[in-house]
């Protein structure tokens, strides 16, 4: 690690650059304090609803937008934030450049400068992830999801159900193929299982992906609409970095004829 990416590490914390990243809120009696703002960490919010007078038993820490989606903010509020988030990110990572503090890749590495789950209209997408297990990745693609604005609908194991990996590979495809859902996202231990399970169902093209150049071409060459990834071989840090390349990239128009011929070839076998 380079110095310079050192400094940047103490000069850039969280708690200097509220409204940085994370998007905490602060919750008293089920209601946002939309005065408070937004900030970087739940201590940080923490800290600050205490200093503003409220009673530490009845505070919590919520995120901005499962804050927005369970009406527990003004759309209108909410909407003030994330642009002020965007312009945080956008000046702090301007202002590292120009002082050369660090390169581009390093800024966007603590920044983490990312596409956000998002139409091209601009509303949120909805996603649905499934797994036969919980832990702790999961549980961070799930708020890595929420954080870059997503609707999340969880399946299986995630949403507290005994389900085996068929089944909820099974049921996160159908909301997919019906269009219920934008796009899935699947585990499973090795994330082929799931993988295979969802292809079964009409108009899905699931991609087991366990780095980012993968989902990139998951998402270009083959129109894939459902990510599966291992619980075994994934780390947080790459599960974001294969979020980041799946919500970067889209289809290619050149490849539309080879998505077409898959789809002929799912028709012709299911006449059978």
């Amino acid at each position: 690690m380079s110095n310079n990416t050192k400094e940047v590490k103490k000069v850039y914390k969280p708690e200097k650059n509220k409204q940085w990243q994370l998007r905490k809120c602060v919750k008293v009696n089920g209601k946002v304090v939309e005065e408070l703002g937004v900030f970087a960490t739940r201590p940080a919010a923490k800290r600050a609803a205490i200093k503003a007078g409220h009673d530490p038993e009845r505070i919590a820490i919520t995120n901005l937008n499962k804050a927005e989606r369970l009406g527990e903010c003004s759309k209108e509020w909410a909407a003030r934030m994330y642009k002020e988030v965007f312009t945080v990110k956008k000046v702090t990572l301007e202002r590292m450049l120009g002082k050369g503090q660090v390169t581009e890749a390093e800024a966007k590495k603590f920044l983490r400068v990312q596409k956000p789950a998002k139409k091209p209209d601009s509303s949120p997408m909805k996603i649905a992830v499934g797994s036969d297990e919980r832990n702790g990745l999961t549980d961070e693609v799930i708020r890595e999801l929420e954080e870059r604005g997503a609707e999340v609908e969880l399946f299986g194991p995630l949403a507290d159900k005994s389900v085996e990996w068929a089944e909820v590979a099974g049921q996160v495809a159908e909301k997919v193929s019906g269009k219920e859902c934008d796009q899935g996202i699947l585990f499973c231990w090795t994330g082929t299982g799931v993988s295979i399970a969802a292809n079964k169902v009409p108009g899905i093209r699931a991609a087991l992906c366990t780095d980012a150049g993968t989902a990139a071409g998951a998402r270009k060459w083959n129109d894939a609409n459902v990510l599966a990834m291992s619980l075994r071989l994934t780390s947080p840090t790459v599960a974001k970095e294969i979020l980041d390349a799946w919500f970067e990239n889209g289809p290619d128009p050149s490849e539309k004829k080879n998505v077409d011929r898959v789809g002929e070839i799912e028709s012709r076998h299911a006449k059978r």
